[in-house]
């Protein structure tokens, strides 16, 4: 890990330092990095700038931080919630449109679909199977949207494509 300076834009630095090192596979998910005053000491930053950083990635979903004994900070292996997180704040925003999301998710449907179909085991359809009969017993709306989206993360998962899989999750 290389030194740089400190300054208005410490933590931007820390955090472009951070992100490159997973982009250039030095850091992979599970793995813990430094605690924040050996990254300090690395980058030459201060604490405050490695800590914002940090929480910039927990906030992204890149990185976890657990206390105590086998603790620290880790790359996270899926980012799934931080996906839906970000997806809901643009839509509130109008960033992206309410139409746009559900033409996404016809795309992502079929893509997850085709996949699942390449990917299916006979135990896999029989969870398929059992949520559709739910979903046609189930009078309560409440109950049979939750299946139904339930349904819809079985098949993208299904499909063995993680990022279909977490997409559709944030959908």
């Amino acid at each position: 890990m290389g030194v740089m300076t400190t300054g208005a834009g410490g933590f931007e630095a820390v955090l472009d330092h951070l992100t490159g090192e997973i982009l250039e596979g030095r850091v992979a998910p599970g793995d813990r990095l430094p605690n924040e005053r050996e990254l300090a000491a690395q980058l030459g930053a201060s604490r405050s700038a490695v800590r914002e950083a940090i929480k910039v990635l927990q906030a992204q979903g890149v990185v976890t931080s657990h206390t105590g004994p086998g603790g620290g900070t880790r790359v996270s292996a899926s980012q799934g919630q931080a996906l839906g997180r970000i997806l809901k704040l643009h839509v509130a925003l109008d960033a992206i449109s309410f139409r746009e999301v559900t033409e996404t998710r016809v795309v992502l449907e079929r893509a997850a679909a085709t996949a699942a179909a390449l990917h299916c085991t006979p135990e896999a359809l029989d969870e398929l199977e059992a949520m559709l009969a739910q979903m046609r017993e189930t009078p309560d709306a409440a109950a049979f949207n939750e299946i139904d989206t339930a349904f819809h993360v079985a098949i993208a998962r299904i499909g063995a494509n993680r990022l279909i899989r977490d997409v559709t999750v944030a959908i």
